[in-house]
């Protein structure tokens, strides 16, 4: 048993419809020039690189903010509870520690961040 789909059969006015909004691509692309084979291939490369490009700046600048509250998070040394006068467990070396390792990070990275955007503006003749 063959559970094949018969297909209607194509009327003079389906032809001539379909004849109107089919176009034939393949031939047409064939027919293209260097220059716009080039131009289509520029465009496509410049897009993809454009938006890999914005979304590294932007990586880049989430991470500054997000070590940059983890940062103010580390003075954030309150009392068990209002009653109390003492601090829950601080460590002075490990904070000392944590927060210089976290100033050297967000240097790094704001480094990175601004020479990343100059770059990106050159590249792309677009503001960031």
């Amino acid at each position: 048993m063959h559970n094949l789909k018969q297909e209607k059969p194509e009327t003079k006015t389906t032809k001539s419809i379909m004849s109107d909004d089919l176009k034939p691509r393949f031939i047409e692309s064939l027919r293209r020039n260097n220059d716009q084979i080039r131009e289509d291939r520029a465009k496509v490369i410049g897009e993809d690189s454009e938006l890999i490009y914005r979304r590294r700046v932007e990586d880049i600048e989430l991470k500054i903010k997000r070590l940059e509250r983890e940062q103010e998070g580390l003075i954030d040394i309150s009392p068990l509870d209002k009653n109390s006068l003492t601090f829950a467990d601080f460590q002075p070396e490990a904070f000392v520690q944590k927060d210089m390792e976290l100033s050297l990070t967000i240097r790094n990275l704001n480094i990175q961040f601004e020479v990343t955007k100059k770059r990106f503006e050159y590249l792309f003749g677009k503001k960031y």
